[in-house]
Parts: structure tokens; sequence; C-alpha cells
């Protein structure tokens, strides 16, 4: 792979990356080459990663996050650009509009389908950003969901406030109450707090926020947050049981319950929608 030839070439010994894209031939293929390679939960911490090992090791450092994450890195950029850190910040994903973006906060910008190859790049005195480009996936929940979308449709009510991720549902879902797809596609970053924040208008009566398992361990510290209520239901959407996120959520002061898309049932839903207490609905894949 093209990319890793380059970092060969500069003689990168550190990488931090996004967990997500732990099982990445990127990643992969720099632990089987020797490079120390830092596993982070998010990518705004990553990046601050980064500048703090660039800033003691006087050495170049990468760090690799998906594209659709990209705002998050602002704030860690803006720091290896002002002290004029060897930060090589590398996105994967889809391309986007790079006038609204980091172009402020790096010394140089390149953009690479993922096996072109990487010539003329440099990294002098200050972080740069590296696009590497991926053909656009199709997959999503939609399919294998669909019996909880019409379950949900059947249920939701005419003064509550529904939130679709965009990570778990592509078509319109027809319901009587306020809808809002809220997110980016493969962006973990602020589905617990969207809904939060619309729930302090108090203008309907229930906020459901649906999302996927990864937006809710990316942003489940906001379940501690002082603006917490009772109005807030959110169905979380995992491929696999999952004991840590129910655990976690009964803490916190949550009504849990947990199901498998096999056993899942609309009264039960229903239920959850009208026990007038913050609450999770785990929803998961059989086996």
């Amino acid at each position: 792979m093209n990319v890793i030839k380059y970092l060969l070439d500069l003689n990168i010994k550190y990488i931090v990356f996004d967990q997500k894209l732990k099982k990445s031939l990127i990643i992969q293929n720099a632990y089987n080459l020797g490079i120390e390679c830092i596993s982070v939960l998010d990518a705004r911490s990553a990046t601050y990663y980064a500048t703090g090992i660039a800033a003691q090791s006087k050495e170049k450092v990468v760090v690799f996050i998906s594209a659709a994450n990209s705002r998050s890195a602002f704030s860690g950029m803006t720091e290896a650009f002002y002290r004029k850190l060897p930060v090589i910040l590398i996105t994967l994903g889809k391309a986007f509009n790079y006038s609204t973006e980091l172009k402020d906060v790096v010394k140089k910008h390149y953009v690479f389908t993922l096996n072109e190859k990487m010539d003329n790049v440099y990294i002098d005195d200050g972080p740069i950003h590296i696009e590497l480009i991926e053909p656009e996936k199709t997959d999503s929940y939609e399919e294998k969901y669909t019996s909880f979308l019409v379950k949900l449709e059947n249920i939701v009510q005419k003064k509550q406030y529904l939130y679709i991720s965009r990570n778990i549902n592509v078509k319109n879902l027809n319901v009587p109450g306020k809808i809002v797809y809220g997110g980016i596609e493969n962006c973990d970053a602020g589905a617990i707090s969207n809904v939060l924040g619309a729930s302090l208008a108090k203008s309907r009566t229930r906020y459901i926020g649906v999302l996927s398992e990864e937006e809710y361990l990316h942003d489940m510290n906001a379940l501690g947050n002082i603006n917490i209520n009772d109005l807030l239901l959110y169905f979380i959407i995992s491929k696999k049981d999952n004991n840590i996120i129910c655990d976690y959520s009964k803490s916190m002061g949550f009504e849990v319950f947990r199901k498998s898309l096999n056993e899942l049932d609309e009264q039960e839903m229903l239920s959850a929608i009208r026990n007038g207490k913050r609450t999770v609905f785990f929803v998961y894949e059989e086996g």
C-alpha cells in the first residue's frame, strides 16, 4: 500500500489512530512493520495525543482518523500549527469541502485515492493533511432493522420528537411527530448531545434518539450532564449484545430495556416511550 511506503520513507515511528480504524489495512501493515500504533477512543483526543508525542519526541507523528470526523481534529491541529509540530493528519473516507474544514491550520494539503502513488508530499515546520479517498460504502442498518423501524413508525405520536442518526437509516419514516435526520454518515460525534439539547426546549412530550452503538460509546459522557432529564429515550442499535452499555446506563440513572431483534415487542417499545423516565432501549442482532 502506497501510504505505508510513504510512512516508511519518512521514518515514521508513531501512528495515533481512531480505534474505529483498527482493522484497516494501513494500521495492520503498520503493526507488521514495527511502527508503534496507539489506539484512541475518538478523533479529537487522537489529534492531541499526536501533538504531545511530536512535541516530546521531536519526531514526525501520524494521526489517522475517519474523514467524517475531520471536524473533531480541528482543535488539535490548531495547536500543532501554532507550535509548528510535525503532525501528519491522514483522513480516510469521502472527499469533503476543504474550504470549510482544516485549510487554516495546516501548512499543506494533499488528496490521493487510496492506492495512488504519493509523490511530492513534504512536511517541514508544521502540520500537513493528507486526504485518502476510498470508494463510497452503501452499508446501512436499514434492511436488517426494517421490523424495528416499522414498529417505531406505529408508536411515535404527534407531540413527540424523533431523531434518526444517518448511520442507522436512509429512508424517510412516516411519523406524525417531529422527525430529524441528524449527524453525518460514519461520524460518531454528538448524537446523544443532539437529542439532549433538543429536549431542553421542552416543547415535546418525549425526545427519542435512534443511534448506533458506536455513536453511544463516543458520546456517552453526555449522560452525566447536569441537564439530563426524564424526557429522553435512546434506542441504541447494535450488531451484538453489550453488557457494558446497559450497566453504564443503569449507573447513570437510566431505565434500561434490552432486547434482541427477534424478541422485540411493539408494546414493550411503547412502554419505554410512556414510562416517564430517562431511558435507554438496547436493541441487538441475535447471536
